[in-house]
Order: C-alpha cells, then structure tokens, then sequence
C-alpha cells in the first residue's frame, strides 16, 4: 500500500525534471557539442537601455537669432506700444538690443548693454540738447512725449521761435508753461477750451483767422479777409456798412485797415475833394460825414 502511494510524487518528479532539461535542449538546439548559446539578438533583451544621439533629438534644430516675434512674447506691452506708436523705431529688436539677458546687478549694469541713441542720431537736435531721455522718456515710443515741469524749458530748446513770439508779444499766454497748453508733444489744444467765443456763430477755426496762439494780441488777417470775419467782433461797423450801401460797403475792411486797430486818413484814399472854402470851414471830414462805415451827411444847425 506505502507503494501504491508513492506513485503520484515519482511521476510529478519525473515531469518537473523533463521541463527543466527540455528547455536548456532547446537553447543548444543546432549547436555543436560543447559550445556555448548564441548571444542575445538584442542589447536590450538582457541590458539596461542605453540614450544615443538621434537626428530626431531636441538638440537637432539649427539655433538661429530671435525674432522680432518671439521677443514680444515676453515683451508684450512694449511690443505692442512700437506697432501701434513706434513710428521710425518700428524696426527689428536686434537691431538696437546686441545684447541682451545678460543683466546682472553688479557685474553687468543696464548702462552697459542698453542701446545708446548716439549709435544712430548723431545731435539731431544740434550740440546744446544732447539729453535725448529728457523729452524721450519711452525711447520704444519717441515721438510720445508727455509733457511736464521737467521739459517744459527743454521745450524752448527746439520750439525758439514760438518762445521769441511770447516775450515779444506779452500776453497772458506768455505767464503760462508750455505744458498748460501742450499736454503732450504736437499735441494743439482748442482755444474754446479756455476762452469764450465773441459770438454764437463762432467755430474753433475762426480764433486762428485772427489769433496767433503765441501772440494773441497781435490781430492779423489777410487782405482779402471777408467782412463777415470781421464782423463777429466788430458788428456795428458791419451792420452800419450793409445798411447804408455806399463805395465802403463794396470794401475789405483790410483796404482800410491794413494792420488791426489801424485808422487811415480819409485824404490818404479822397485828397481834397471838396471846394477850399469848405475844407477850411471843416477841418475834418467826420464833421459832416460822420463815420465812414455810414458816411451821413449831418444836417445844418
């Protein structure tokens, strides 16, 4: 009976000991006698996996130098104020930033790598204002220029002749800054924005007919001004004209008057037109014509 029982674990042993040497036959299968299994097809198979340089790696791209674009990626609201007001500085950064992300607080400071305006504007102001940062404060945007206290003598530096024109022609414009006018550079305010009109029927364009803005007491106006420019100060004279329809009526009022405020003679256009006697008797003309924008004949007491 004992071996009766033992059958079952011979014939498993058996079987465990036929799979263990049939599997190293088979890696000597088609070999010679004595000789050693076929290495590996693949490194892989049995080792480690090992990186080697590919065509296809990260490092494979040719560096070339940054783009405009790219450095707006980070530079976005710099980028953006040149394409909307960069005017002549809407070029490629590279062209003025050589160098750069090479800051380093004391060993490279930003006066050594930023661009200097010199390497292209050669005093284009003239030797006196070589300050370019005191009115280009954004050099990204250069024709922004926000005025202020700080320029407002700089201003004088190109703009010599309108500073010429206030101290020659004292006004209250000559008590002001440039900036109270000027918020910001070529920026021309409109005279209505202070100032009341003379009449209801006057429009912005109508101040500057008359008005020098850096002289505004020296009224001008050209010499075939219509009446109708002049009528919205000086309205009883033109009103006096329309009503009596006399040769003066047919006139410029710059026939007359040539310069503002200026009264002619009336023998510098008539001479003596009448008799002697009654030149003697009437030594000036208004005694009997009264004004010239009517020209009446006074009645005889």
């Amino acid at each position: 009976m004992k071996n009766i029982k033992l059958i079952p674990i011979v014939i498993a042993a058996v079987i465990f000991t036929g799979l263990i040497f049939g599997g190293c036959a088979r890696d000597v299968v088609g070999s010679s006698p004595g000789s050693l299994p076929s290495a590996p097809s693949s490194v892989s198979e049995y080792s480690p996996a090992t990186t080697t340089p590919s065509s296809a790696g990260p490092y494979a791209t040719e560096i070339v130098p940054m783009t405009t674009a790219e450095c707006g990626r980070c530079h976005v609201s710099i980028y953006n104020s040149i394409k909307t007001e960069g005017t002549k500085h809407q070029l490629e950064c590279a062209k003025c930033h050589e160098q750069f992300h090479i800051y380093r607080p004391g060993k490279v400071e930003y006066d050594q790598i930023l661009p200097q305006c010199a390497g292209c504007h050669q005093e284009p102001h003239g030797k006196e204002i070589i300050k370019c940062y005191e009115c280009h404060a954004e050099v990204h945007t250069p024709a922004k220029i926000t005025a202020g206290p700080i320029i407002n003598e700089s201003c004088v530096k190109c703009h010599n002749k309108e500073r010429k024109q206030l101290k020659a022609n004292p006004s209250k414009h000559t008590e002001l800054d440039c900036f109270f006018c000027h918020s910001e550079h070529r920026y021309i305010p409109e005279c209505m924005g202070c100032h009341e009109s003379h009449t209801k029927e006057m429009v912005e364009a109508d101040c500057h007919t008359c008005h020098p803005a850096h002289m505004p007491l020296q009224i001008t106006y050209s010499a075939d001004a219509p009446q109708t420019e002049c009528s919205f100060c000086h309205k009883k004279a033109y009103d006096d004209l329309q009503a009596r329809n006399t040769k003066h009526t047919a006139l410029t009022c710059a026939k007359c008057h040539p310069r503002h405020r200026q009264i002619p003679q009336c023998e510098s256009c008539h001479g003596k037109p009448h008799k002697a006697a009654i030149h003697k008797a009437y030594s000036q003309c208004g005694e009997c014509h009264d004004i010239a924008h009517s020209l009446p004949i006074a009645e005889e007491n």
